[in-house]
Parts: structure tokens; C-alpha cells; sequence
């Protein structure tokens, strides 16, 4: 016991400051195994200071940017005790493997890899499904996933139809698309382009189902956070387009939910900021609903001349969506809106290949 006292000490120093530590920790873990092992009566010690050492070890791994070692290392704390993923010592700076997963999870983010945050966040889910916070966060990396490959997919499909000929932004757009060159067997630039932006946008539609299922369990966690409630219909409403009475009572409750709280006298005032913000998001999202999915410009015009009041500045409804309750229910911009996610239509037949 003292053995792996002596080197857990040691590699929580390693940890506090520049040194491996992984090595101490598993070390550690390895003594007081054995500690337990001779002497029965110390098992419930020893299983303590083994579920810490692993998230010692996945805290180690996680600051030289090995995440699925840290993920790994953090999940299997559960397997020494029950929930001992909530197992910490902040004395010596070890959080719990919950919070390591939720740093996982954020890295992966910031290193672009949007499926892999969302991932993370889902398995958060599972672990706490009572907690709003990760029901969010789930959602919110699933939305930017689906974005990123609608944009791409998008773009492919663009392309498709008249795929460029010079060499070098041939290679560019492939790269980009995560393809070879299907020339060099014989195949059609324009048709590859045509299969690849197809299969981006099913990925695109399936993430964004993911994300409306993340969504909507966070609104049922949080049914009184404004941000979160319009953040699930905002998601019905611009992306899967479904669901649409629901999202217009959510944005209606929205409305009256954020209106009676920011008649709270005792708010600070970036609590007081993030609430008009989300209340003025509402209104913004209620207007769109009505001219863009329902097509009923009159009716999106009020919700939209009601969001420039709150808030930050909004030039998209200042520039887009105002102008727009003007035009044709079929103006290209308001087709463009409604097509996001849909399979490529981009047509190749009849045009000269690209070899």
C-alpha cells in the first residue's frame, strides 16, 4: 500500500507539472492492487486510489493530445467501482472522468473532428442522462458536423455538373472530398463528384437527426433555459424541417418564457444580454418558420421586425430575411433555405467527361 501511496504521490507532482506521469500512476495502480490482493481489508482503499490513478492516467494522456488513449482510460474507471467515473481528488488536481471526458470531447472540437466531439458528448449522455449540459452539447457539435458536410456535399454537388479541368484544382477538390482520382481507372470526374456529395449530405441528414434527438432531451431537462428551447426548434426549423408545430410552440414559449424573464430587476448584465439575445434568436426563428417552411410572409414580418430590438445586431434579417417577405415565395434564396440537406440534383448525364 505504501508502495503505491509513494508512487501515486510522485505522479501527481509529474502531473501538476511538465512529466509523464502515465507510467507512476499505472505503477501505482499496480501496488495497490497487489496491496488488496494480501490484505482484503484494504480493498475498499485501494480500489479508491486505483479508479483515481486512471484518471490520472487519462489526464496525462489527454495534455499530449491522445484521446482515444485518454478516453479509453477515463470510461474504464467504472470497471474498478460503480460510477467511478465521479471519483476525484481535487487536492492533488485529479478531476473526475466525467470532467475528463468532457475536456476529450471539447479537444476534439477544437481539432475539428465535430463527430468525434459529438460522440464523446453522446456517451456523457448515457452516463448522466439527467444532465442538460451534456444533452446540449451533443447536440450543438452533431449541428456543426451536419453543417460541415452539408457545405461540402453542397459545393460537391455544384461542381459535379461542370467539374473543373485544371490539374491542380482537380487535386484540391479531391483532397478536399477525401477521394482518388477515379481518371486513373477510367471512371468520370463528374459522376464521382455526383456519388461523393451525395453520400456527404446522407451523413449530413442523419447527424442532424441525431442532433433534433440531443436537442429536445436537453429542452426536456431544461424546459425553462430560453437558449436551449429555442436552440431545438431553431434546429427543426432550419435544418431538419420537421416537426414544425412543435417547433412554433417551443418558439412561442420561448417568447413568453424570455419576456417574463428579462422583467427580472435582479439580473446582471451579461446574464441580462444572453437572455435578450436568445429571446430576440425566438423571434428571429419564429419568422423564419413563417417565411421560409410555411411561406406566409406577413406573418414572418412582425416576428422579425420584433428580433431587431433585442440583442445584437442582425444583419442577416436586416439584409435577408426583411427583404425577402417581399419577394416571391420561390425567390432562389428562399429555395436554396429549403433545399438544406436534400440529395444532389446536380445533372452530369449528357456532358463530356473529365478524363
Amino acid at each position: 500500500w505504501w508502495l503505491g501511496r509513494s508512487r501515486f504521490d510522485l505522479a501527481c507532482e509529474e502531473l501538476s507539472g511538465d512529466s509523464p506521469s502515465a507510467g507512476n500512476f499505472e505503477a501505482a495502480e499496480r501496488a495497490f492492487a497487489r496491496a488488496r490482493e494480501l490484505d482484503p481489508a484494504l480493498e475498499a482503499s485501494c480500489k479508491g486510489y486505483e479508479t483515481v490513478c486512471r484518471s490520472g492516467i487519462g489526464n496525462d494522456y489527454l495534455r499530449q493530445d491522445e484521446l482515444d488513449s485518454a478516453l479509453e482510460a477515463f470510461l474504464s474507471m467504472n470497471e474498478l467501482l460503480p460510477r467511478g467515473m465521479e471519483w476525484d481528488y481535487p487536492d492533488r488536481g485529479i478531476a473526475s472522468g466525467l470532467w475528463g471526458l468532457h475536456r476529450v470531447g471539447w479537444k476534439h472540437s477544437e481539432n475539428g473532428d465535430l463527430d468525434r466531439a459529438a460522440e464523446v458528448y453522446e456517451i456523457l449522455r448515457k452516463l448522466q442522462p439527467d444532465n442538460a449540459d451534456w444533452a446540449n452539447n451533443a447536440g450543438f457539435f452533431h449541428r456543426d458536423d451536419a453543417v460541415a458536410l452539408e457545405l461540402l456535399g453542397r459545393d460537391l454537388c455544384r461542381r459535379s455538373a461542370n467539374p473543373p479541368e485544371e490539374s491542380q484544382e482537380i487535386a484540391r477538390l479531391l483532397e478536399e472530398a477525401g477521394l482518388s482520382d477515379p481518371r486513373e481507372n477510367g471512371g468520370d470526374l463528374g459522376a464521382t463528384l455526383h456519388d461523393r456529395a451525395d453520400e456527404l449530405l446522407a451523413q449530413a441528414r442523419t447527424a442532424i437527426d441525431k442532433c433534433a434527438a440531443a436537442y429536445r432531451e436537453a429542452a426536456r431537462l431544461a424546459p425553462d433555459d430560453v437558449r436551449i428551447v429555442n436552440d431545438t426548434a431553431l434546429i427543426l426549423v432550419y435544418y431538419a424541417n420537421r416537426d414544425l408545430d412543435d417547433a412554433r410552440q417551443l418558439l412561442e414559449r420561448c417568447i413568453e418564457m424570455g419576456t417574463e424573464q428579462l422583467a427580472d430587476e435582479t439580473l446582471g448584465d451579461d446574464v441580462l444580454m444572453d437572455l435578450e439575445n436568445a429571446l430576440g434568436d425566438a423571434y428571429e426563428n419564429m419568422g423564419f418558420l413563417y417565411l421560409v417552411r410555411l411561406r406566409e410572409p406577413e406573418k414572418a414580418r412582425p416576428f422579425l421586425q420584433k428580433c431587431l430590438e433585442l440583442g445584437d445586431p442582425r444583419p442577416k434579417v436586416t439584409g435577408q430575411l426583411l427583404p425577402l417577405c417581399d419577394e416571391d415565395p420561390d425567390h432562389p434564396s428562399l429555395v436554396e433555405w429549403r433545399s438544406w440537406g436534400e440529395p444532389c440534383t446536380g445533372e452530369t448525364e449528357g456532358k463530356e467527361p473529365v478524363r
